[in-house]
């Protein structure tokens, strides 16, 4: 309904401008001076094709405020033209007339005519392509276009119609009225120069399509407001032009607003600006197609007519003529849309010219990228598409995408999808996605053209697919063998570390104990020759100490009370010990429950690891929450670069994916977090009991199988008096 009145507007204007016409030429030769100040012909041309171009783009996109300033504007000048024109034919035929309806039509053609359109069109300026300003702070200069209009408006209030000449100058305009003329054409002025400015901001932050869009806008516009300005300092210097010089003076105005509607027509038809292409399109083939069947019709009718004893008023003339267009009309139709699309659309309606530089582009090798982006433009190009998307499904990684255009369209109402498989053999090897202009689908001959551009392009996507998953293939084996070079190294390097540690454990631990016995019992000896009873108890109670310590450090990785009671009291145990460095936070969903062996040791290990290479403050969270044993570490140590073989993070990351878990790490210069994830059902006590005694066994090394307690060992006699 409301692209009605858009229509509605534009016939007033077509009307208005024809109007125009024949008035002045009812009154002077249209090819006169004073014909040409009053912006004939192209002041009519403009507003006639600015109003169609406006009901178009409501038509189209009816809540779209440059449609409505289309059609406003251009309406509005030719009625101001119009009654101008009207009001000149009654001047020119009777210059003493009275007060009466010319007089009425110069003053409404004065209130209404160039200076209103001129403030619409500076607006238009400022809201071009997409119906909304630059940023907030261009707000001030729509403010302008508003108090523009109402300071001329006011102007034109304060006359009257009789104190109008044939110019629709005031004869004695008094000080407000002067002042206030000066003002509307100031700001008018003014907001045209912004809106020109404001094409150039959206100039330099466009690129592509939208670019050309608003090129074509913006070269009529600066033209506009330069020859406006140029006209507004003369008039103010100089003075009020007369005869060739205001000509020339209003003749780059007058051709710069004629180009505005001519370079926005443009602007719509090659660039596809508010997307009415498609309605331009069916507009000229309707057009031409009714054209050559009317010809047709009345060429055979009246061919048939001049014949011989020929009558017009028979019924087979008409029957024949009726033939002869149906026949010819198919073919025809084919041809005129054919010539509208290429008119519509460019090299865009030339479809087998993508289809050929497909063809060079896939001789050339191109990367999957490439061959992607190359067959989305192909297709995009050749059926006039708004959008398309190719896809390549891959095996074992995420499929590869390219979009035609880069950017997608903003603004435009939904697109017409439509999906066609790429197949080679039967095997679907990806996607062409093409999104048309809403209210256009594809048609018959658009699909033939892209079903041939798939089978041409199927070869190519089977040869990427197969450099895809062999590119990935061989990263995943580059990252793992990396992983394994890192692995070995860690595993040297622990195994060395194993040994500093054991050596440095015997050396503080044990050989403090045994280092003095060989003095000691030489002493025993020579005492017990003497006939004095030796004393043994600090021997016995060294080499008790001894054993305690061997024991300690030979028994294996986890201590003997994770394998017994469980993962809770082995943390809590590991704690104690390091209260000093590390705060244990254990959650009560870990007492009281079992899991498995290789869970538990993992979540211990990391704990271990974390207590022995933190110097900080860490913070060690465990808690077990839907089957999984969830650990949480803070304040590891800050990880500078890549990390080393002996990293004590990638040892905790190699003992929990080693039991199918997932960790994530964060590091920055404050330090390290963990957050490791194991899957842990909890074990039953039944099955628990075996594996418990499994892991304790497992958990002794060999040699520590040797050593008993100071109550196993074999104890020495110990007698008040000397053996004889």
């Amino acid at each position: 309904m409301r692209s009605a009145w858009a229509w509605l507007a534009f016939g007033v204007t077509l009307v208005c401008a024809v109007g125009q016409s024949v008035l002045l030429a009812s009154f002077q030769p249209l090819t006169s001076v004073g014909s040409l100040v009053e912006g004939w012909p192209f002041i009519p041309v403009a507003t006639v094709v600015g109003a169609c171009l406006g009901a178009l783009v409501v038509q189209r996109r009816p809540g779209h405020p440059v449609g409505w300033l289309l059609s406003t504007g251009q309406c509005l000048t030719a009625v101001g033209m119009v009654t101008t024109a009207y009001g000149a034919r009654a001047a020119a035929l009777g210059p003493d007339r009275p007060a009466d309806l010319g007089h009425l039509s110069q003053w409404v053609g004065t209130l209404l005519s160039g200076t209103t359109g001129l403030q619409v069109t500076a607006a238009l300026f400022l809201l071009v392509p997409d119906g909304r300003l630059v940023s907030r702070r261009w707000l001030p200069a729509l403010f302008c276009c508003a108090a523009a209009l109402v300071a001329h408006t006011a102007a034109v209030l304060t006359v009257a119609p009789v104190d109008l000449d044939a110019g629709g100058h005031p004869t004695s305009p008094t000080a407000l009225t002067a002042d206030l003329y000066l003002a509307a054409n100031a700001l008018t002025i003014t907001a045209l120069a912004a809106g020109a400015a404001s094409l150039v901001v959206r100039l330099r932050r466009a690129d592509g399509e939208v670019r050309r869009q608003l090129l074509w806008v913006a070269l009529p516009a600066g033209g506009l407001a330069s020859g406006l300005l140029l006209l507004w300092v003369w008039d103010v210097a100089v003075g009020t032009a007369e005869g060739s010089t205001l000509v020339v003076l209003l003749l780059p105005v007058f051709l710069a607003w004629a180009a505005l509607p001519v370079c926005a027509g443009i602007a719509i038809l090659r660039h596809r600006l508010f997307d009415i292409e498609l309605v331009v399109s069916r507009a000229v083939v309707l057009a031409i197609a009714t054209g050559f069947v009317s010809a047709c019709y009345v060429t055979v009718v009246v061919l048939l007519g001049s014949l011989p004893d020929g009558r017009t008023d028979a019924v087979w003339p008409s029957l024949a003529a009726t033939v002869v267009a149906a026949l010819a009309f198919q073919p025809v139709r084919r041809r005129v849309l054919r010539a509208a699309d290429r008119l519509t659309y460019g090299r865009r309606a030339a479809p087998y010219e993508a289809l050929a530089d497909l063809s060079a582009r896939l001789t050339q090798s191109p990367t999957p990228e490439q061959l992607l982006a190359a067959t989305a433009v192909a297709a995009g190009t050749s059926v006039s598409a708004r959008r398309v998307t190719a896809t390549l499904a891959l095996t074992a990684t995420p499929a590869l995408r390219a979009t035609w255009p880069a950017e997608p369209p903003s603004g435009h109402p939904p697109l017409v999808a439509s999906d066609l498989a790429i197949r080679d053999g039967g095997e679907v090897l990806g996607h062409l996605t093409v999104h048309m202009p809403a209210g256009r689908d594809l048609r018959e001959a658009d699909r033939r053209l892209l079903s041939d551009l798939t089978d041409h392009a199927a070869l190519a996507f089977r040869n990427a697919k197969l450099e895809s998953e062999l590119a990935a293939s061989v990263a995943t084996l580059d990252r793992r063998t990396r992983e394994l070079t890192q692995s070995r190294l860690r595993l040297i390097q622990a195994r060395d570390l194993e040994r500093i540690r054991l050596e440095r454990a015997i050396t503080e631990d044990v050989l403090p104990q045994l280092t003095p016995l060989p003095e000691r019992l030489e002493e025993a000896a020579a005492a017990t020759a003497g006939g004095t009873p030796p004393d043994l108890e600090p021997l016995v109670d060294r080499v008790t100490e001894a054993l305690e310590a061997l024991r300690r450090i030979s028994h294996g990785v986890f201590p003997v009370e994770l394998g017994r009671s469980g993962l809770g009291p082995a943390l809590r145990t590991l704690a104690s010990r390091a209260r000093r460095v590390a705060t244990f936070h254990l959650d009560a969903s870990v007492d009281g429950l079992r899991f498995a062996p290789e869970a538990e040791a993992a979540v211990y290990s990391c704990c271990r690891e974390a207590v022995q290479a933190s110097g900080t403050a860490l913070e060690v969270w465990v808690s077990c929450h839907d089957a999984e044993l969830r650990l949480d570490l803070d304040g590891l140590p800050a990880r500078n670069g890549s990390p080393a073989p002996a990293d004590p993070v990638e040892s905790m990351v190699d003992r929990v994916e080693a039991v199918g878990g997932s960790v994530s790490v964060r590091s920055d210069a404050a330090g390290t977090s963990l957050r490791a994830r194991i899957p842990a059902p909890p074990v039953e006590p039944a099955a628990r009991q075996a594996e418990a005694s499994a892991q304790d066994s497992a958990s002794r090394s060999g040699p520590s199988a040797f050593f008993g307690t100071y109550a196993e060992a074999p104890q020495p006699r110990r007698s008040s008096s000397p053996t004889s």
